[in-house]
């Protein structure tokens, strides 16, 4: 291939080339990024709250691009705490318990990529094989809309052998509900599952 004949002449036309080619090669590497972040497990420790509690929830969460998700799992967990559950709190990857025997619930936290969940939540409840009807919550944490991210979701539990107790969709730039803080609904809808 000859150079010269793609290399512009006019002064102009190299500055919109390059440009072009810049904004090529910037979409790219983002595109990469976005595609690993939604995609890669990401490990964390095992957070326990309250280890007292009477019945066990186990809360599997995707981080995302932002610690929204993870706090919003957290805010979760305080809610449940308040009606004596034991919450074990981890993100979805290989080294998450995967003996869903042991839990009284699950609850899955995933944020929104394109209208669906992130693919290592899908992941975790496939290494469960069988969720023997446990009881799951689904939250959905968005930008703005959640697309088809709970239908999805509730197919993956269905699929699973698990029974769908209750979903919480909320979000970082639309409105939640009575423009109350995400943090504080999520608290309040842990709150009102009990043992």
């Amino acid at each position: 291939m000859d150079f010269k004949k793609v290399w512009p002449e006019k002064r102009w036309k190299k500055i919109i080339f390059v440009s072009l080619v810049s904004i090529i090669i910037v979409s790219f590497i983002v595109s990469i990024f976005l595609y690993l972040g939604i995609n890669s497990d990401v490990s964390s420790e095992l957070i326990i709250v309250n280890e007292q509690g009477t019945a066990i929830a186990l809360l599997i969460y995707h981080p995302g691009f932002s610690s929204f998700t993870k706090d919003i799992s957290i805010a979760y967990a305080e809610g449940l705490e308040l009606n004596d559950w034991r919450i074990i709190i981890t993100t979805a990857n290989e080294n998450a318990p995967t003996n869903i025997s042991e839990y009284d619930l699950l609850i899955l936290a995933s944020p929104v990529y394109g209208g669906a969940p992130s693919p290592t939540i899908g992941r975790y409840v496939d290494r469960l094989e069988d969720l023997e009807e446990t009881e799951t919550v689904i939250i959905v944490t968005a930008a703005g809309s959640p697309g088809n991210t709970v239908q999805t979701m509730q197919e993956i539990i269905e699929q699973n052998n698990g029974v769908n107790n209750s979903n919480n969709v909320l979000f970082t730039s639309a409105p939640n509900e009575g423009n109350e803080s995400a943090i504080v609904l999520s608290k309040i809808a842990g709150s009102e599952i009990f043992p």
